[in-house]
């Protein structure tokens, strides 16, 4: 199942806690040219599984991924940081989500196919 814990832009937790160099940062991770559907199968590695709006954890989650869940891979892309990360829809029994995943929390590392 998927838990989403939602977490908006402008969140006041997360504004109290980050400087405007660091907002800025993020803000650029998370802005992504748009994904192309390249229908893959695939699946977390483990519970918990942290699924955000661009490819950095800086960005804001969308929600929690879970081994039960269906996943479809769409494609993937190199953040700055060299780390691969995966466009994805994830869906439980009650929900669907769409965002990026970590390819070192995917199951075959993720995509195959490049954004």
């Amino acid at each position: 199942m998927i838990a989403i814990p939602l977490v908006f832009a402008g969140a006041p937790a997360q504004a109290a806690t980050s400087t405007a160099g660091q907002d800025a940062a993020a803000g650029m991770a998370c802005q992504r040219p748009s994904w192309k559907v390249t229908m893959q199968s695939g699946g977390f590695t483990s519970d918990s599984v942290g699924i955000y709006t661009g490819p950095s954890t800086d960005c804001h989650t969308v929600a929690w991924g879970e081994l039960t869940d269906s996943v479809t891979y769409h494609c993937y892309v190199i953040a700055a940081d060299g780390t691969s990360w995966t466009h994805l829809e994830a869906s439980d029994d009650t929900q669907v989500v769409r965002g990026w995943a970590s390819d070192s929390e995917l199951e075959d590392g993720g995509s195959t196919h490049q954004c």
